[in-house]
C-alpha cells in the first residue's frame, strides 16, 4: 500500500495560503499592503519549505541518511524528490526527479513474483544530470495504468546491477480519481477565464494537491512547467533544498 504523509491542517492552512498568493490579482480580492510587502516568490518558498518539514518517520523522499540499508545508494549528493518510495500518484505520465548522478535509470512494473521472470522494462533514460546536478525524467508518451505498482531502477554501472530501486503506484480508477481530474479541469477553466497565465495555474494545481496530501503531485507539477520564469526556477529549487536537508526513509 502507498504510504501517506500524514500533514496538520494548520500546516495545510499556511500552505494554501501560501500558494494562492502567487495568483494573479485577477483571481483573488484586493490584496493588503502587507501582502504586498512579501514578493510572490517568498511567499512560495515559504509553502514548500514549511510542507516537507515533517516528522522523520513520514519521509519517503530525502537524502539517505547515515544508516543505510541495502536498497540506499552510496552518493553523498544524491536525494529523492519525486515520486517518495512507495508514494501514490494520480498523474499517469511517469516523472522522476533527482539529485546526484546514476549510469541510467529503467521503469517497469513491480516486481511481485520474484518465481517468475522480471517485468519488461517499459522505459530506459540515460539519467544525465544538469549543470546544478539534477536529473529530471519524464516520458511523456508513456502512460501508466491506474491501480498499478512500478519501480525506478538506477543503474551506476553499464552492467545490470541494480543500484537502487524506488517503488511506486497510481491511483486507481475510481470516483476518487474522477474527482480530481473534475476538479482540475475545474480550477485550469476559471483561472483562464480569469486571464491567469500557465504559472498562476499550475501553482493553484500544485496548492490543491497539497491540500490534499499528495505531494508527489503537486512536485510533478512544480517540475512539469515548460519554459519557466527565473522565479519558478527559484521556486524549484528551494523545494530542492528542503527536500534534500532531510534524511531519505528506510
Amino acid at each position: 500500500m502507498a504510504r501517506n504523509i500524514a500533514i496538520p491542517m494548520r500546516m495545510l492552512a499556511v500552505i494554501s495560503a501560501g500558494m494562492l498568493a502567487l495568483l494573479p490579482t485577477v483571481a483573488l480580492a484586493a490584496p493588503t499592503a502587507q501582502t504586498q510587502a512579501e514578493p510572490p516568490q517568498s511567499s512560495a518558498r515559504r509553502t514548500f519549505l514549511e510542507f516537507f518539514k515533517r516528522e522523520n518517520e513520514d519521509r519517503s523522499r530525502g537524502e539517505p541518511g547515515l544508516s543505510r540499508g541495502p536498497d540506499v545508494p552510496p552518493d553523498d549528493n544524491f536525494c529523492i524528490i519525486t515520486p517518495g518510495r512507495r508514494e501514490e500518484i494520480w498523474h499517469q505520465q511517469p516523472m522522476f526527479v533527482m539529485r546526484g548522478q546514476v549510469d541510467r535509470m529503467h521503469l517497469r512494473e513491480t516486481w511481485q513474483d520474484l518465481t517468475q521472470p522480471a517485468p519488461p522494462t517499459l522505459a530506459t533514460d540515460r539519467a544525465r544530470p544538469t549543470a546544478g546536478g539534477l536529473v529530471i525524467v519524464h516520458f511523456g508518451s508513456l502512460t501508466l495504468q491506474p491501480g498499478n505498482g512500478y519501480e525506478w531502477l538506477f543503474y551506476d554501472t553499464p552492467a545490470d546491477d541494480i543500484l537502487y530501486r524506488l517503488p511506486f503506484s497510481v491511483m486507481a480508477a475510481g470516483e476518487a480519481r474522477e474527482n480530481i481530474a473534475a476538479d482540475l479541469a475545474q480550477i485550469e477553466a476559471d483561472l483562464a477565464q480569469q486571464g491567469a497565465d500557465a504559472e498562476a495555474i499550475a501553482q493553484a494545481k500544485a496548492t490543491y494537491f497539497l491540500e490534499k496530501d499528495m505531494p508527489a503531485d503537486a512536485l510533478h507539477v512544480l517540475f512539469a512547467m515548460e519554459n519557466p520564469t527565473p522565479a519558478w526556477v527559484a521556486l524549484q529549487s528551494e523545494a530542492i533544498a528542503a527536500i534534500c536537508s532531510f534524511a531519505l526513509g528506510l
